[in-house]
């Protein structure tokens, strides 16, 4: 019976040992199955880490681009309005020459008028003194006539009257 104790304690032992291994192998087959598991879900958490710190940029790509695109609006805007205001110069600039060009033309019109209103007042001051000139020679034969005339009657009255001195009676004449 010892022979076959010998048996059955080496096939207990055997047994014991191979269940010894079996549990030992289970052990690190769940050891290792916890860290992967351990390493799956630090991964995923990493993942999702990654994932929202990457949602976060495309915020801010998406704001920064909403920005870019806004100053792109602004700088067209503003290159528009410059444009707008240069057309808006050049054509007040036009209209300020043209102004001034009529002006010019204005003016050099009223000084010609002016000289010719000057020369035709002095034609009419020359042809007034001229007309009052002949008026005061006129005057002054229509006078010399006139004392002519009275010259004339003058001398006639006094030949009439030397005349009548004559032609008068004598009624004495002394010796003298």
């Amino acid at each position: 019976m010892f022979k076959g104790s010998g048996w059955l304690t080496a096939g207990v032992a055997a047994l014991l040992v191979t269940a010894g291994c079996k549990q030992q192998g289970q052990q690190q087959q769940q050891d290792i199955q916890g860290d992967a598991r351990a390493q799956v879900e630090s991964a995923q958490e990493r993942s999702q880490q990654a994932m929202e710190q990457a949602k976060e940029v495309q915020a801010r790509a998406a704001d920064e681009q909403k920005h870019v695109a806004d100053a792109r609006q602004d700088v067209e805007k503003a290159r528009q309005e410059l444009q707008e205001a240069e057309a808006k110069a050049q054509k007040e600039f036009q209209e300020a020459q043209t102004a001034q060009q009529q002006a010019s033309n204005q003016a050099t019109q009223a000084q010609a008028e002016i000289q010719q209103s000057q020369q035709q007042a002095l034609e009419a001051q020359r042809q007034q003194q001229q007309e009052m000139a002949q008026a005061q020679q006129q005057a002054a034969q229509q006078q010399e006539q006139t004392a002519r005339t009275q010259q004339q009657s003058a001398q006639q009255q006094g030949s009439q009257q030397q005349q009548q001195l004559v032609t008068g009676q004598v009624v004495q004449l002394e010796p003298g």
